[in-house]
């Protein structure tokens, strides 16, 4: 099926891969029975659900223990107005759930792997201990962006790791 056709909201060269903490990196793509990112406006990150056909005995042999990266990379169907295609989406999750393990065949299982926004870990570990009493709103808001997100080090960020970790 050419890039024209379809769904304009289907996506094509879906690749689904998992990171563990020591940086073997394992593609799942042909496990992924399907996922669902959830994004909120009311909620403070974006997280992710991901169903997998196993046969092959995933959380046993990567293993998955709650502290892997699954990173999905993904174009959207179709062309842009300017008939160029749309560029590759990469979205990055940490793991921290594996829930509804159940064996739907023999030797094959299913489960669902639940992820949350790397952005959420950060942001739960940087601590504000800073007095803003007396300034504006806008320095306020500017000293923390400045302190909190741009002079972290590069490697507390592991989502600016992801497009280096995969060539993109």
């Amino acid at each position: 099926m050419s890039a024209e056709t379809g769904n304009p909201a289907d996506i094509v060269d879906l690749k689904v891969r998992i990171t563990n903490l020591e940086n073997r990196v394992r593609d799942v793509t042909d496990l992924v029975g399907g996922f669902t990112i959830y994004e909120d406006l009311f909620a403070p990150t974006s997280s992710c659900e991901m169903l997998l056909l196993d046969a092959e005995g995933l959380p046993e042999t990567l293993p998955i223990v709650g502290d892997e990266t699954v990173t999905i990379i993904y174009k959207t169907r179709g062309l842009k107005r300017n008939k160029e295609q749309y560029d590759v989406r990469v979205r990055s999750f940490k793991i921290f759930s594996l829930t509804k393990k159940s064996e739907d065949s023999e030797r094959q299982h299913q489960y669902i792997l639940h992820g949350v926004d790397d952005h959420h870990i950060i942001n739960e570990m940087i601590d504000l201990n800073q007095s803003f009493v007396g300034q504006k709103c806008s320095a306020a808001i500017s000293n923390i962006f400045t302190n909190a997100f741009i002079k972290t080090d590069e490697e507390f960020r592991p989502f600016d790791k992801v497009p280096k970790l995969y060539g993109l």
